[in-house]
């Protein structure tokens, strides 16, 4: 369901990210509100999965007995935190460590690591990619950047700065599609939620 949710929304902000001027006000407060809106919608989602959940197994006549008063609720609390609940508190809390870090980062060394909406581009990519893909992202992002420039140094002979500025949401919007796919391989399918 999420990806019918994030994609459009990943889409947006790397449409914005061509019509505004990079560190331009403007699109720093509409990839913020955007990343917002993704917190929202997350954790909306997992609400609205376990209402359904709810109204699912309790229409049924096996699964109603999984209910109260024949099971006490504890049951399906902790089925809807272990299957909605929890990957999106653990997407979130990866998308606000990123988050600190990155400012932190950008802090350290005086803005000239990430633009400011750079920031909100990647957390909210890493919130948007769903376990386990939001690690491979994070990865990507970085070997990409790693790659880039040391194809620069080769071709011009010197050390250039790369910013990995449009790595982030096509990365994501890869990672959102391809997830199917990226969670059979033999590496990350052992971590899947």
């Amino acid at each position: 369901m999420e990806r019918f949710v994030f994609l459009p929304l990943v889409i947006s902000l790397l449409i914005l990210s061509f019509f505004f001027k990079r560190g331009s006000k403007d699109l720093l407060r509409a990839s913020f509100l955007i990343y917002l809106l993704g917190i929202f919608l997350s954790i909306g989602i997992s609400l609205l999965q376990a209402s359904l959940t709810y109204f699912l197994w309790e229409r049924n006549s096996l699964s109603h007995l999984l209910l109260p008063p024949f099971t006490p609720i504890s049951y399906f609390l902790s089925y809807v935190f272990f299957h909605f609940f929890r990957p999106m508190l653990f997407n979130l809390s990866l998308s606000l460590l990123i988050l600190a870090l990155l400012k932190i980062f950008n802090k350290i060394f005086k803005g000239r690591l990430f633009f400011e909406e750079e920031i909100y581009f990647a957390s909210f990519a890493v919130l948007a990619s769903p376990f386990p893909t939001n690690l491979l992202l994070i990865i990507l992002v970085f070997l990409s950047g790693i790659l880039v420039s040391l194809s620069k140094k080769t071709c011009k002979k010197r050390v250039e700065f790369t910013s990995l500025y449009h790595f982030w949401l096509p990365l994501a919007i890869l990672m959102i599609i391809f997830k199917p796919f990226i969670i059979t391989l033999p590496i990350l399918k052992d971590l899947v939620m």
